[in-house]
């Protein structure tokens, strides 16, 4: 493949779902109604979530050369992702995560698991790993990889990567983590993304403030860096909001039914990036994200389990036909 439109950089890995009826409690072992393992990390979700809008994506990442790395590589290979820089590692572990969900909604993380894991290194990072028309292509990062311990190592592979391989915009996503990043590393990258995605608890997080709205939180993240930054904010039942120096815009959400929360916000983060690549209007990307995190929550799952293609397909073209 060539002429990537998305490269994503580390933060994949395999998620081990289990299923219980209730998390357990001391001294009480609990039977998994149901196990199962798929791709996981943001990034891993993400790359899945773009390639199946049709965007060309690749992702620069290390999986151990084990039973798990294989699965992930296959799968990955049958979404139609480059896999090319997708280092599996000798005699290193794949990242695995254990992944508690219970019937009625609720989730608990158990992971790494193991020890001798995977990561990207600074030295696994080389020029030959980019975009080849870098006006139009992404470049995504996510706050998982520049968390301190246990990525430290990935981290610096990430900043190595971010000042060293040819790309267009960089975007990127704080995530849950954000809190976690060291404040130079933190305030270096904000000050080089020009597309950033977060949800209020990780503006917050970033802005250290509890008591402001949505809409002064993306200004005070837009201060940090010059340039022409584009935030945006997912604001799950209320919506999403765009701030820029060009546009600022509010949309609402639609009442759906929500059955598993997990990896929405990765998915809306592919809607964005669809829109840049394909300059849909801002208004218009917005709306796509929002759509396509709404269907996610909907569907059971997240990695290979996200929603297929024809429904992206469908959710696209509705957005498109729009005026």
């Amino acid at each position: 493949m060539s002429g990537y439109e998305v490269i994503a950089l580390g933060n994949v890995h395999l998620d081990r779902k289990l299923v219980v009826g209730d998390f357990p409690s001391e001294e009480r072992a609990v039977i998994p109604e149901k196990a199962k393992r798929v791709v996981g990390g943001s990034c891993g979700n993400f790359i899945i979530s773009c390639s199946r809008l049709g965007i060309k994506t690749k992702s620069i990442a290390a999986i151990g050369k084990d039973r798990n790395g294989n699965y992930i590589k296959n799968i990955l290979s049958e979404e139609g992702i480059d896999t090319s820089d997708l280092l599996m590692k000798e005699n290193q572990e794949t990242i695995e995560v254990i992944c508690l969900n219970k019937k009625t909604r609720g989730k608990g993380y158990l992971g790494p698991i193991n020890q001798d894991i995977a990561i990207l290194r600074e030295k696994d990072i080389n020029k030959n790993m980019c975009l080849n028309d870098v006006s139009t292509n992404l470049l995504y990062v996510s706050g998982y990889s520049l968390s301190k311990m246990p990525l430290s190592w990935e981290r610096k592979a990430v900043i190595k990567a971010i000042n060293e391989i040819d790309y267009g915009k960089l975007m990127f996503d704080p995530g849950p983590r954000a809190h976690q990043i060291p404040e130079n590393t933190l305030k270096n990258v904000l000050n080089l993304a020009e597309i950033i995605t977060l949800n209020e608890r990780e503006a917050k997080s970033i802005i250290k403030k509890k008591k402001i709205d949505y809409k002064a939180l993306a200004k005070e993240i837009h201060k940090k860096g010059p340039g022409p930054k584009e935030i945006f904010i997912k604001l799950g039942k209320k919506g999403a909001y765009l701030y820029s120096k060009r546009k600022n815009k509010k949309i609402t959400a639609n009442d759906v039914e929500v059955r598993d929360e997990n990896a929405t916000g990765d998915v809306f983060n592919s809607g964005i990036a669809y829109g840049q690549i394909n300059n849909l209007e801002k208004t218009k990307q917005l709306k796509l994200a929002n759509k396509l995190a709404e269907k996610k929550a909907q569907t059971q799952g997240s990695g290979q389990k996200l929603p297929n293609k024809k429904e992206y397909q469908k959710t696209t073209k509705k957005i498109k036909q729009r005026t």
